[in-house]
């Protein structure tokens, strides 16, 4: 009985099974054995689309060894809209039924992240076993960052899940991630290649020999088809063993071969002789694979510049097949065709194509096509043409618009240039001089952090003219790090600009300079070996120096001690002065094991109550011998008369020269306080006058008068600040912060005792924050509404936290924490959702209950539209979030101070409050806390500013 016939070739969907996948077992082992390693929680997996990215996964998933690991596979195609929470339930519903679990409902994940990372992992986790590791295989991750770029909503997968992985990655060491990016790593915006800046990456690309010639001859295992050795090399010449292709160019052989109509079955078993593939039918069958395949190209052609195009339409029309040519001859090509598509980039196109694995590289700047199928699509669909209109269609018009750019840059009109610059980047992305002026323009503005990720795109196009831009960007972006506190990311900013830029020295500067500084603390701190390894970071010699002779006089402080306690315990008074007295004349603070050498100065003076040591000497010469001996009889003969009880009495005093005899009474002993600095030098001898023992006066008795405190006179409930800011007294006293009827990081609901303050009673306006731009303290923010006189009366939004706390310095005040914002939001009530009650938002203007949300039309409303709370505060829930003072620890509530709370010292995340015009109700409650990075910006947060009294 004939075998049936059938295709066996797969080009197109994912292999989800272990038919017709073929190869790429290295990488299947190499992911297997990075994951064995604990501390390797995060790969990478990069390459062209339709290289078998997706596959490998889905191979992976069943590959991995089931005892070692629990894998989950995830595609995040078209999620990058959908809501935090929805992606993150449906990412749970893999995880569960992967573990066998029963999924909570989906209602359950909030956008934050919460319940996911705090309730539903940890029960994922407690039924695996320890030796189990889960394993998240996440699919088509760079699409979040194209979505980035849009206007989504604040609570988008695309906003939100590249920091929520970023956090999970850091604190659950147990999971594992395997991304799968579409693009190489260093190609994603700054921002998501931080998710991978300790990952492992692995690059896909073509087939091994063996592997490719198996995947070929799969007809040849059903008796459909037999391929010759030259039809075999052929296919591998046009296709370079890539995987897609190979499937691909067979399975369009195997369909031209077989389209006639197969003999009517007689019942009887008839053998088939397959069919011979000569090398022929493959070239036949090659307009098919262009015309099937071109999507899979156009996807490489759209993902290139427009000067790698230009490079690459001149290689395919001259070179012939397999054929390389020099860069020479390509670049004539292209001045031949039209002498203005010859530039800068085009001459410097071909080594960024080697990398991107389009062209590649076969001696002295010559270069061929990695995959001729690839070149004769470029043939016949993108010749130099075909460029030239699309650069004169696309690129005209941005041009027009950069020039227009230009005049406002020249006028440093920054912010109108700055919005030409984004048309024309709308129109052609790859436009040089757009993200060049625009970078420049967002350095002039002291914006570095984005005019660093323009000027990397001006980079990329550029090498070596976006360079100094590029590395004058880094430098202004680790200064602002450094005065915020920021050293290590500082420092890492100034290595970027000297890696691009090896002579910066504003850059050397700082570096020292913050090597410097973190000497000096460890100096301070008497931690001399950090202090002279960060000395020498800064090549500071004269401070090293410096240290060296303080750690020389350390010892020589540390022998001195010594000597003088075992001198104090052997009772060598004298000895133990002379060492304590050196100690205290060179440091006078010194002490060692809780001991100070002050304290133990003063017990050996007064241990060793003796005459001075000029006497000494004088007591020890004969003749003064001979004379206290015969003052001795004559005192011996006084005391007989009772006479001599004056002279004792006297020296019980502590006067005359029988001082020495004086026995201390039990109620008077000098007191050596901390602020006693001894006035000696280590030569000081005390003079015969002078005594050892202080001398000690009464202090007469102080009787106090108690005044009754006066009654505090109350601070007006509302106050007109010097910038003609109304804001309302949050009188002092307790209250309730917290809910148990939200998220868990609300959670203990906890007494607060704050003192008096002012807030300001509507959010800060547009036209508020221009003037305190205009005075020089604030950055320009909003273009778009700031300057608009119908918006001077709309909350100010898109402002960063730190442009928010510059504001409310700049009028005097700050930014209020945590527990005064609920405290003024709550207007007095206790145990309430909102700022009116219980009562669910209204959108009605007039009601009690009113606020500005989803539910409303258009976006942010003038303040006070709506009725203010019991405080006389508008806005406190709705309208735009308000930056607080806090950083965002989740578990802060749980230790929270009683009075006064600061918040937590430090973190990643400000907190903010009150919710916005995107938020549903219950993302308005007083309650609710909402994290976000200090230096973003979004046209949905705004803020509002307090003040002591």
């Amino acid at each position: 009985m004939a075998q049936s016939q059938f295709n066996p070739y797969i080009a197109g969907p994912p292999l989800r099974e272990a038919r017709g996948f073929f190869g790429r077992q290295d990488s299947l082992r190499w992911v297997t054995n990075e994951l064995r390693n604990p501390g390797t929680n995060v790969l990478v997996l990069h390459g062209q689309r339709r290289i078998g990215k997706t596959s490998l996964l889905l191979q992976a998933q069943l590959s991995l060894p089931k005892d070692e690991f629990l894998p989950v596979y995830f595609d995040l195609q078209d999620r990058a809209a959908q809501p935090l929470g929805k992606v993150l339930a449906s990412l749970a519903g893999k995880m569960a039924d992967r573990a066998k679990l029963e999924l909570p409902p989906s209602a359950d994940f909030d956008d934050e992240g919460l319940y996911f990372a705090r309730r539903f992992l940890p029960q994922f986790l407690a039924t695996l076993p320890e030796t189990r590791r889960p394993v998240l295989l996440l699919d088509e991750f760079d699409v979040m960052d194209k979505a980035a770029e849009a206007r989504l909503p604040v609570t988008s997968a695309a906003l939100t899940l590249r920091p929520f992985f970023t956090e999970l990655i850091t604190e659950q060491e147990r999971l594992a991630f395997v991304f799968v990016v579409g693009r190489r790593p260093e190609d994603l915006t700054l921002n998501f290649s931080q998710v991978f800046k300790a990952s492992t990456a692995r690059e896909l690309w073509i087939l091994d020999p063996e592997s490719a010639e198996r995947l070929v001859r799969q007809a040849e295992a059903n008796d459909t088809l037999h391929f010759t050795d030259a039809a075999l090399a052929r296919i591998f010449s046009l296709t370079n063993r890539h995987p897609y292709l190979t499937q691909l160019l067979c399975q369009r052989i195997w369909e031209r071969t077989h389209s006639h109509e197969l003999p009517e079955d007689t019942g009887e078993a008839k053998a088939i002789t397959p069919p011979r593939v000569e090398a022929s039918d493959v070239d036949s069958a090659i307009p098919d694979v262009l015309e099937t395949g071109g999507h899979a190209f156009d996807w490489i052609w759209k993902g290139l510049t427009l000067a790698e195009r230009i490079y690459l339409s001149a290689l395919a029309e001259t070179a012939a097949d397999g054929q390389p040519l020099s860069e020479g001859q390509v670049i004539a090509v292209v001045t031949a065709h039209a002498a203005r598509l010859r530039t800068l980039e085009v001459e410097r196109a071909s080594s960024e194509l080697v990398k991107r694995k389009v062209l590649e590289h076969t001696g002295d700047h010559t270069y061929r096509y990695a995959i001729e199928l690839f070149r004769r699509w470029v043939q016949v669909n993108r010749p130099l043409r075909f460029v030239k209109e699309e650069m004169d269609q696309d690129g005209q018009a941005a041009d027009l618009v950069v020039q227009a750019g230009e005049v406002e840059y020249r006028k440093e009109k920054w912010l109108a240039a700055i919005e030409k610059f984004d048309n024309a980047l709308q129109d052609n992305p790859n436009h040089f001089r757009a993200h060049l002026l625009r970078g420049d323009s967002l350095l002039n503005l002291n914006r570095p952090a984005e005019a660093v990720e323009a000027l990397q795109n001006a980079h990329r196009l550029d090498p070596e003219e976006a360079r100094l831009p590029l590395a004058r960007a880094w430098i202004a972006r680790a200064q602002e790090l450094a005065q915020a506190g920021q050293d290590d990311e500082a420092l890492s900013a100034c290595e970027s600009a000297l890696s691009i830029s090896p002579y910066e020295s504003g850059a050397k500067e700082l570096i020292a300079a913050i090597w410097n500084r973190r000497g000096e603390f460890f100096f301070h701190k008497e931690k001399l070996t950090e202090a002279l390894q960060a000395y020498e970071r800064a090549e500071n010699l004269a401070q090293m120096q410096i240290v060296e002779t303080r750690k020389l006089e350390n010892e020589e402080l540390a022998r001195r001690f010594y000597e003088g306690q075992l001198a104090l315990q052997k009772g060598a008074w004298a000895r133990a002065q002379d060492e304590f007295q050196w100690i205290v004349c060179h440091r006078p603070t010194y002490a060692r094991d809780e001991q100070k050498a002050v304290y133990l100065l003063a017990q050996a003076v007064e241990a060793g109550i003796t005459p001075p040591p000029r006497w000494r000497v004088w007591l020890n010469h004969p003749q003064t011998r001979a004379g206290l001996f015969v003052l001795g009889v004559v005192f011996l003969l006084f005391i007989a008369f009772g006479l001599g009880s004056g002279f004792i009495n006297l020296g019980q005093e502590g006067y005359g020269p029988f001082a020495y005899l004086a026995t201390p009474t039990p109620t008077h002993t000098p007191t050596f306080t901390p602020t006693l600095t001894p006035s000696l030098t280590p030569t000081l001898t005390p003079t015969p006058t002078n005594t050892s023992t202080p001398t000690h006066t009464p202090t007469p008795t102080h009787t106090p008068t108690i005044t009754p405190t006066p009654t505090a006179t109350p601070f007006p409930t509302s106050l007109v600040d010097d910038f003609g800011v109304t804001m309302r007294l949050i009188p002092a006293g307790t209250f309730e912060m917290g809910s148990e009827n939200g998220d868990s990081d609300e959670r203990p609901i906890h007494t607060v005792l704050l003192e008096d303050f002012y807030i300001d009673q509507y959010e800060v306006t547009n036209e508020l924050y221009a003037a305190c731009v205009d005075a020089g303290g604030c950055t320009e923010r909003n273009s778009s509404e700031l300057r608009d006189s119908d918006f001077a009366g709309y909350p100010v939004r898109s402002v960063t936290w730190n442009d928010a706390e510059a504001y409310c310095e700049w009028r005097g005040g700050a930014l209020p924490t945590e527990a005064q914002w609920e405290k003024a939001a709550r207007g007095g009530l206790e145990g309430m959702d909102y700022p009116w009650g219980n009562e669910t938002p209204s959108c009605t203007a007039g009601a009690e209950n009113g606020a500005q949300f989803i539910d409303c039309d258009g976006e942010t409303v003038p303040v006070g539209s709506f009725v203010p709370n019991g405080y006389g505060l508008f806005d406190m829930a709705g309208n735009v979030w308000e930056w607080v003072m806090d950083w965002y620890d989740s578990g802060y509530y749980s230790g929270s101070p009683d009075q006064n709370p600061p918040g937590a010292t430090d973190g990643s995340s400000r907190v903010l409050r009150g919710g916005s015009w995107v938020d549903d109700p219950d993302v308005l409650r007083v309650a609710n806390r909402f994290r976000f990075s200090p230096d973003g910006t979004f046209n949905v947060i705004g803020f509002r500013c307090a003040r002591s009294p």
